[in-house]
């Protein structure tokens, strides 16, 4: 796969299900006991692979590191953010109001939306090499998809006790 945050998820798809089937380790289970270990130390490499290239934020975290190997999650950068602290606590205000499903389900999709957008904005800021930005929008996301994740959870409760 090219080095980059961009990935066409059906290429993406083909390539794993290609190297899962030459490497799965069924495939030498007649073979000495050597060739069985490496063929499960491949089998797993690719798993733990196209578990971080599948999903958008673990890629993004790694090829920050791939790209600065002194890199390391900068986890206060949200406090150096004033933009990203406000954003935070708007968010978690309105789902705390939130006292219905549909008005959970307009945060969602608004957060979704963001997300759409910072997704546009680390690609960018990975093709032009700027790691700092990167690292922002990094945060970004895992703040909003932190957030999707907890309004999913209040939108649960809320459709339980409506139902009762």
């Amino acid at each position: 796969m090219p080095r980059g945050f961009a990935l066409d998820k059906t290429t993406l798809e083909r390539r794993y299900f290609d190297l899962q089937r030459r490497f799965h380790p069924d495939r030498f289970a007649g073979k000495p006991a050597e060739e069985r270990a490496l063929a499960l130390r491949h089998a797993t490499a690719l798993n733990e692979a196209y578990d971080h290239l599948k999903s958008p934020l673990r890629r993004a975290v790694y090829l920050l590191g791939l790209l600065d190997p002194a890199y390391k999650r900068d986890e206060s950068v949200t406090e150096k953010d004033p933009a990203l602290l406000i954003d935070a606590l708007e968010r978690r205000e309105a789902l705390d109001e939130a006292n219905d499903p549909s008005a959970v389900d307009r945060l969602v999709a608004a957060a979704k939306a963001d997300i759409e957008a910072v997704l546009v904005r680390l690609d960018h800021a990975f093709r032009e090499m700027r790691l700092r930005d990167a690292d922002r929008e990094t945060a970004r996301f895992k703040y909003i998809s932190k957030f999707v994740e907890d309004a999913r959870d209040r939108r649960r409760r809320l459709s339980q006790g409506s139902a009762t």
